[in-house]
């Protein structure tokens, strides 16, 4: 198996044979059998979710389970980032001195 990221395109193949493909356009991706348009991280993921089942990984694998959780998401970012933010609030220190927003 191997995965395959140009600028605008990307390939899943299996045996030399191109199972998944995604495609740019514009600033999002269309990744083939998947309902909506992802970023180009959210494509990358989708890929790779395509190739853990593929490999006999089920629902059951926490892999899995996670990326289709984090794909699941309308805008495709990671559960902290959808949850805080993607770091251009402002944030506070707290004790040993890590960051915590400022909105919890």
């Amino acid at each position: 198996m191997a995965l395959h990221i140009n600028d605008d395109s990307m390939s899943l193949e299996i045996n030399g044979v191109a199972v998944k493909a995604a495609v740019r356009l514009d600033s999002l991706w269309r990744v083939t059998g998947w309902p909506r348009l992802l970023t180009r991280n959210g494509a990358i993921t989708a890929l790779v979710l395509a190739e853990r089942l593929l490999a006999g990984y089920g629902d059951d694998d926490p892999f899995v389970a996670g990326w289709r959780e984090e794909l699941s998401r309308p805008d495709d970012r990671p559960a902290h980032q959808a949850y805080y933010g993607s770091g251009g609030g402002r944030c506070r220190r707290r004790g040993g001195g890590h960051l915590l927003p400022s909105r919890l």
